[in-house]
């Protein structure tokens, strides 16, 4: 008889504690859901860009960000440009030169390939102005630019 009642004791304990977890967990959900959380409006400074982008996408985002470095500070455009490039612009005078040839107002890109190369990626460009422009990207925005 006494483990009959020993049985039954122990049966009497994991129910209360099946139950005391059960609350705990009811309570638990009932207090986070509640929970009032203050609007916050989307502006500029608090979206965010979808983490996938295109290489369309990206190409454009590439040739946008160039064009307007060229415009506003042609040092760091140069910085950027390929050295060892066919076109063979060595100093920022020649690649000012270089560059007033060629009409960089639409950065709209008209025409893409895209390739791997080790752990570069090659975005090779036409623009709607006709220009040849290549990216050899090795992170996001992190790459150099060749004319070809």
């Amino acid at each position: 008889m006494d483990a009959e009642i020993s049985k039954k004791g122990f049966s009497i304990i994991v129910l209360l504690l099946v139950i005391f977890v059960g609350i705990d967990t009811l309570l638990y959900l009932y207090v986070n859901n509640n929970k009032e959380i203050s609007s916050i409006k989307k502006n500029d400074y608090n979206s965010y860009s979808s983490v996938y982008i295109t290489a369309d996408k990206q190409a454009s985002i590439y040739l946008s960000n160039y064009y307007n470095l060229i415009r506003s500070d042609i040092n760091k455009a140069f910085e950027k440009y390929e050295k060892r490039s066919l076109t063979n612009l060595k100093t920022v005078d020649e690649f000012r030169e270089y560059l007033s040839k060629m009409n960089i107002s639409s950065s709209k890109v008209t025409k893409l390939r895209f390739y791997n190369v080790g752990s570069s990626t090659y975005y090779a460009i036409i623009d709607a102005n006709g220009n040849h422009v290549t990216f050899k990207a090795k992170g996001v925005m992190d790459y150099i630019v060749d004319f070809r």
